[in-house]
């Protein structure tokens, strides 16, 4: 079975190299452009892990991550919020938010690698 992410970010550059990273996974990427529609998509696609910018637009990475948090069938989902390294995350907010993880954009691949299998227990069984 292909791993699901589900990718709030506005950048399809993002997107792909997602895709190519995680290819070993047979991934499948499901992308959300804007911070309201995250919640909607997330219960339909039922993805294994959230990976959402802080910058989106109509509801920011943090508004987001507290919202699946406090939906019963979501809160159980890791999520990771991502941010671009010209600012910086805000650590309270992160906090508030209740994210499981952070990753700093532009990433390395390993780092990315690491955090799904840190979060996805099942990938571990699968050679990288």
């Amino acid at each position: 079975m292909a791993l699901r992410v589900l990718l709030a970010d506005e950048s399809s550059t993002i997107k792909k190299v997602f895709q190519l990273a995680l290819q070993d996974f047979a991934v499948e990427v499901r992308s959300v452009n804007i911070g309201v529609d995250v919640a909607t998509v997330a219960t339909a696609f039922k993805p294994d892990i959230v990976f959402a910018d802080v910058l989106l637009q109509k509801k920011n990475g943090y508004d987001v991550c507290a919202e699946l948090k406090g939906n019963a069938l979501l809160k159980t989902l890791p999520i990771v919020l991502m941010w671009s390294g010209f600012m910086e995350l805000d650590e309270d907010k992160f906090q508030a938010s209740q994210a499981n993880a952070q990753l700093e954009k532009p990433f390395d691949v390993t780092a990315l690698r690491k955090l799904i299998t840190d979060l996805v227990p099942r990938t571990q069984n699968q050679k990288l």
